[in-house]
């Protein structure tokens, strides 16, 4: 998992300051697949083209009010539905493919 500051390779916690160290940081270690978190970090890495696949969780419960999920973008980002599937306790999962302009 990747956070704004953190990057884990193996069991190992390697701190990265910007989306360009923890890129290097993965490939150097040989990363295949990352799964990324947080509105913010995913924010970035969507900005450097980084993001293929985003899978979005809708829970049984409409807010009176709330934050935009990963906050303000430069850009619409187009999203290609890959599949989707209801969980147990009543979560949406949607997984889209992210699409190149």
């Amino acid at each position: 998992m990747l956070t704004s500051r953190t990057t884990v390779e193996d069991a190992r916690v390697t701190r990265a300051a910007s989306v360009d160290e923890a890129t290097r940081l993965l490939e150097e270690g040989g990363a295949a697949e990352v799964y990324i978190d947080g509105g913010r970090t995913i924010q970035s890495f969507l900005r450097a083209g980084l993001v293929d696949e985003i899978t979005l969780s809708v829970a049984p419960i409409i807010l009176g009010s709330g934050r935009s999920l990963f906050g303000a973008l430069d850009a619409d980002v187009l999203l290609t539905v890959r599949g989707s599937h209801a969980t147990e306790d009543g979560l949406v999962r949607t997984t889209y493919d992210v699409t190149t302009r």
